[in-house]
């Protein structure tokens, strides 16, 4: 799978989990919270400043940072979505067997893109800094991280801060940067067995998210060490990645904003970017 390919798969997934009528129904409890959260400032329709009220929809956001020792993924991305309550999907229909769901929603036409200011990135280890700017059309739409690239290791402290802007009020969400993890890959002979996937390495409260080019996501403690894709939800000539993730939150009267670290799975037998396909 190529350089582009591979991030778009993965964004594309991490989007699903993002605009899904509960974004992590397998890994809410085990996603990596960590550190102190919170939102200042004002936002459309609220005062800001850290709250548990969570009565009512609530605007959304969603910074991701994608990277990996591997050569495919070693300059790394970022990206970031800002959704008003009004424009998340609606009418989500869910289909889940096991630790795995495909997901279909009604997209709303020409969503709003709210304004959230300068997003830093900075990893205490590295002393690394990243800004994110929106383009010129107001996305903050993937963004490479440059050259040098930075050298992100498991367990590095990561920060997000949002500056804040017209619609989103200033933020910072902390997270820890996710393990490299190995997995062997599997024999897959058709779509009519269940595909078995094993791996080694991972800490508590990181997650193992297997996704395809269909659609399907899979999610679990990653110090599960193992997961079953069932047949019913293989597709022939479907290509399968895997990521290692973590996650940090921080809440608001009006707004939910979470940060994901993600960090691809790397093959036991080649050392490269772990990916299989289901053969037709």
């Amino acid at each position: 799978m190529t350089s582009t390919a591979s991030r778009y798969l993965v964004l594309a997934t991490l989007s699903v989990m993002q605009a899904s009528c509960s974004d992590d129904n397998n890994a809410s409890t085990h996603n990596g919270i960590g550190g102190n959260t919170s939102v200042g400032g004002a936002s459309p329709g609220g005062t800001g400043g850290n709250s548990s009220n969570t009565s009512g929809p609530k605007n959304t956001g969603e910074y991701i940072l994608i990277w990996g020792p591997t050569t495919r993924y070693n300059y790394g991305t970022v990206d970031a979505t800002f959704l008003l309550a009004g424009d998340a999907p609606a009418n989500c229909r869910r289909s889940t067997i096991g630790d795995c769901y495909s997901e279909t929603c009604d997209n709303k036409p020409n969503p709003a893109l709210p304004d959230a200011g300068t997003i830093t990135l900075t990893d205490s280890h590295t002393a690394f800094t990243f800004d994110l700017e929106p383009w010129s059309q107001g996305a903050y739409s993937q963004k490479p991280l440059g050259y040098p690239p930075p050298n992100f290791a498991a367990g590095d402290a990561l920060k997000v801060n949002g500056s804040g802007g017209k619609d989103v009020p200033a933020f910072t969400v902390d997270l820890a940067f996710p393990t490299h993890v190995v997995m062997q890959a599997p024999t897959v002979q058709s779509t009519t067995q269940d595909i078995s996937l094993n791996w080694s390495g991972g800490k508590a409260g990181e997650t193992m998210l297997v996704g395809s080019m269909s659609g399907i996501v899979c999610m679990v403690p990653v110090e599960q060490g193992a997961l079953t894709i069932p047949k019913a939800k293989l597709m022939p000539n479907d290509q399968y990645y895997a990521l290692t993730l973590t996650k940090g939150v921080t809440l608001s009267d009006t707004w939910t904003i979470t940060a994901r670290a993600a960090t691809p799975v790397i093959s036991v037998n080649s050392a490269n970017d772990f990916t299989f396909s289901v053969p037709q």
